[in-house]
């Protein structure tokens, strides 16, 4: 599905959210749109065993094209979901700026930013991986906010914060395969300099997209 590409009101080239949204085992595959190619969510969002995958923003001179997977502005949770090859220049898997809660989630191969957040996001047993610019990156859009993360991996990409404004605190048991000093690590059962020894991206045939 391709939404409008040329101006901000292309959005949402997959799905378009303003209110509360439930997926469950949905696929959103191969969509275009200005910002929030595959889906762009205003409202309350969750999705569980569900892949947001190859879908791609437009590239507009001096346009945000943000969200290639999930553009969020309001509070979302995913879980035993991926998030992965997605492309924007903003944000390519996931641009948010609400609340965000992510639990057992594939966050791969996106380019640029794997996360791009603009609020608070609890990050929990997810793998960041091989994602173009940053595996996480936080730019407050005004106020303080946390990033907490808790049984991460994340390699080939780490993470870019804004000090004070930006805080990340590490929850213990990450994997980083730097020093993890730019994620916060250092809390009891953190690993550094440590090769998570990923295979490629995977389905098995079925609709999850994941690294063994």
């Amino acid at each position: 599905n391709t939404a409008g590409m040329d101006d901000a009101s292309g959005q949402g080239g997959g799905i378009q959210n303003n209110g509360a949204l439930v997926l469950n085992g949905i696929v959103v595959v191969n969509n275009t749109a200005f910002n929030g190619a595959g889906v762009n969510s205003t409202g309350v969002m969750s999705a569980t065993f569900s892949d947001f995958i190859d879908n791609a923003t437009s590239n507009v001179p001096n346009g945000e094209n943000s969200g290639g997977g999930l553009r969020l502005s309001g509070p979302t949770s995913l879980s035993r979901s991926s998030v992965a090859r997605n492309t924007a220049k903003t944000g390519a898997g996931i641009f948010s700026a609400g609340p965000l809660t992510l639990t057992n989630v594939t966050v791969s191969s996106n380019a640029a930013h794997g996360m791009y957040l603009k609020a608070g996001a609890r990050i929990e047993y997810t793998t960041i991986y091989s994602n173009a610019t940053s595996g996480i990156e936080a730019i407050p859009s005004g106020g303080a906010f946390q990033v907490a993360l808790r049984g991460n991996i994340i390699a080939a990409g780490g993470c870019a914060f804004t000090p004070v404004t930006a805080a990340i605190v590490s929850e213990g048991y990450n994997l980083s395969d730097g020093a993890g000093t730019d994620c916060g690590l250092g809390a009891t059962g953190d690993v550094t300099f440590a090769d998570p020894l990923l295979q490629a991206l995977d389905n098995e045939g079925g609709s999850q997209t994941f690294h063994h």
